[in-house]
């Protein structure tokens, strides 16, 4: 459920729409409601590992459950269970289950009060391996923190094949002996230093507690073998109204891409340079090369394979083919299409909607309404990026939940609510009391002072020199100062002119660094970056504004006689390959049937390539698709759960326990560590 300019906005019925699940499976995944519920109880937890300190400071924890689908949290968590490392939750679910192939996590958190809570430990497993109206209770692996690596295909792939208590005692086996060779030279090495005894002492100790399983510093302990275990009853049935028709419509679904948590930490402190200049004519680049020009050209195309307008597409598809089968007719039908583009670029209309998506989309209506007529949550998840970004000047606290809210502000290819009311429900999301426990985005909306540094209509540079001035066109407005920019040919603006606050975006200000502190070298180098840029940008820009003005008929005498030329070009080698008399062969038989089989396998090679790029995003083939893979995942999906994971272990089954029952400080192993156990 997504709450909209107050309304609610739900998920549609999986069995009176599931043809969308052949016709549309990406939107089907987003929009249907579960064909499938996962009935769990997570009973209870052994051997945490322990996150706190008790009054009489024992180790122990606050724990709790949350469960998460596809990276993505539910409303499902459990009861806490205060200072035990031993809880019992009792707790009874059913997570609904819309794609057969999706990811269950189940986080155990440690609840403090004050800061944030902690992560205690992890299980993940796939539901599409889950027998059907089977049902299973055994003991659960929890896994340590620092394994949420990678992503949760290449995390479960890996615990499926060994549990984590068996890679780690492979581990302190292997590093036991060569710990104990080098244990004597360290501490000969610590003492020979010109260190003061005490300093000597601490280092001999420090060894001696990680050759014994210890960690100086922290609790005395034993090594953990993993972060705990967790007992799981679960069974996997139908949704009711549900049934075989239903889960086989199901299989063509695919989960969303899962997110990846990367294999090491990204240092995102760097410090910055005083290079406002730097930093504007780079963007100004970026607006120009991609936004303007690789975007427009990126959207257009795929616009003709998306097939958005049937004519156009089947127009292309049409030509290309035809010059796929009769070969020499090539050149021609390029000539003929190039030409067919021109003139539909022609037509306002059609070429914004061809040219505009998320990425480029106005912030309007009109240009929200672009972006929903694409019928695609990423598009639509872009345009929210840079509302949130751009309009308000904030920047996205929660992924999950901005994809979800982007996936639901449209129906059928339309906007369910206007821009203004999209603008209002990122504001309600960005603050705490309006979401479960944290804000979805944080905002940074003022009001614009004297001296702001700012872009109009997202292109032309300008500073704010007086925020009193006469509305314009009855929007608010200021006064501002163009700068000047000579790659375009514009010159700074000798006396200021009012603008209307809806055309103006803020541009980051670049905190200023005395020269004296940057280094000779490193200021060397930025210099002759900057210069690198600016001759781009007075080579390429011009170049780029006439090659625009020409395809949008800017400049409509040329774009005109370039469409006429054109279609002369394709009129006349398509005569002159009329005329073209066939020559006579005079290979052998054996030859002539050589080439006639080259001829036709060349031919079927090239309608399969282009048939592929052509009606590859095409409803219609989207539908061959999804029966297709139904066929094969209806063969190859076994259901084989529990036996082929390792990380389970039934009830009443012998279970590999940590040495000890109590619970200290967890060394945990990397998945990095484990592939080269």
């Amino acid at each position: 459920m997504a709450l909209v300019a107050g309304k609610t906005i739900g998920s549609d019925s999986f069995s009176s729409h599931r043809w969308r699940c052949l016709s549309h499976p990406d939107r089907a995944s987003e929009t249907l409601a579960p064909y499938a519920e996962l009935k769990m109880s997570i009973v209870q937890a052994k051997d945490l590992v322990a996150a706190d300190y008790s009054a009489f400071r024992t180790p122990t924890s606050d724990s709790y459950v949350k469960v998460f689908v596809d990276d993505f949290p539910t409303p499902h968590v459990t009861s806490t269970r205060k200072s035990t490392n031993d809880p019992v939750w009792d707790y009874e679910c059913k997570v609904g289950i819309t794609v057969p192939s999706s990811m269950i996590r189940l986080q155990v958190y440690d609840w403090d009060r004050v800061s944030e809570d902690d992560e205690i430990g992890f299980v993940e497993f796939c539901v599409g391996d889950i027998p059907w109206n089977r049902k299973l209770d055994g003991w659960m692996e929890l896994r340590f923190k620092d394994n949420m690596q990678r992503t949760s295909l290449w995390r479960y792939a890996s615990h499926c094949t060994s549990r984590d208590d068996e890679i780690t005692k492979s581990r302190r086996r292997a590093e036991a002996n060569k710990e104990e060779v080098s244990l004597e030279a360290d501490r000969k090495y610590s003492q020979s230093r010109n260190v003061s005894m005490f300093s000597a002492c601490l280092a001999t100790a420090s060894l001696t507690a990680s050759t014994v399983g210890l960690t100086a510093g922290r609790a005395e302990g034993p090594e953990r073998l993993n972060a705990g275990e967790m007992y799981i009853k679960m069974e996997m049935v139908l949704a009711e109204g549900c049934g075989t028709a239903e889960s086989l419509f199901a299989l063509a679904l695919d989960p969303p891409l899962p997110q990846d948590f990367g294999s090491y930490i990204q240092d995102e402190n760097l410090p910055q340079l005083d290079l406002q200049g730097l930093f504007d004519d780079a963007m100004d680049v970026k607006r120009k090369v991609f936004d303007d020009s690789l975007v427009s050209v990126l959207y257009f195309f795929s616009y003709i394979l998306r097939w958005r307008s049937c004519i156009i597409s089947f127009i292309v598809s049409a030509a290309l083919l035809s010059s796929c089968v009769v070969s020499e007719f090539i050149v021609p039908i390029l000539f003929g299409l190039n030409a067919f583009f021109m003139m539909c670029l022609a037509v306002t209309p059609l070429r914004l909607s061809m040219t505009t998506g998320g990425l480029n989309a106005p912030y309007n209506y009109e240009g929200f309404s672009r972006v929903a007529a694409w019928g695609s949550t990423p598009h639509m998840v872009s345009y929210m990026n840079r509302v949130v970004t751009d309009c308000l000047f904030g920047n996205v606290l929660d992924v999950q939940h901005a994809y979800v809210l982007s996936s639901r502000i449209f129906r059928e290819c339309k906007p369910v609510v206007d821009f203004e009311d999209l603008k209002k429900t990122i504001r309600q999301a960005s603050k705490k009391e309006n979401t479960n426990k944290a804000p979805w985005f944080l905002l940074g909306e003022r009001d614009l002072i004297k001296g702001d540094l700012v872009l109009v209509d997202n292109r032309r540079h300008a500073t704010v020199i007086n925020t009193r001035a006469p509305n314009q066109d009855g929007d608010k407005a200021v006064m501002v100062e163009f700068e000047k920019d000579l790659s375009l040919g514009l010159t700074a603006s000798k006396e200021p002119v009012a603008v209307a606050i809806a055309r103006l975006d803020l541009r980051p200000s670049i905190p200023r660094i005395p020269s004296a502190l940057i280094p000779d070298p490193i200021e060397n180098h930025i210099k002759t970056l900057h210069i690198h840029i600016d001759e781009v940008k007075m080579s390429l820009f011009p170049l780029l504004k006439k090659i625009g003005d020409v395809l949008s008929w800017q400049n409509k005498c040329i774009s005109a006689l370039v469409t006429i030329v054109l279609l002369a070009l394709c009129a006349n080698t398509a005569y002159g390959k009329m005329q073209d008399d066939d020559e006579d062969p005079k290979d052998g038989e054996i030859m002539k049937v050589v080439k006639t089989i080259l001829v036709y396998v060349d031919d079927v090679v090239f309608l399969l390539i282009f048939g592929y790029i052509l009606f590859g995003q095409a409803p219609w083939f989207q539908a061959i698709r999804s029966i297709f893979c139904i066929a094969i995942r209806k063969v190859t999906m076994k259901r084989k759960a529990p036996e082929l994971w390792a990380f389970f272990k039934e009830d009443g089954d012998e279970f590999i326990n940590n040495e000890t029952s109590k619970t200290y400080v967890a060394l945990p192993t990397s998945p990095t560590e484990q592939a080269f156990v």
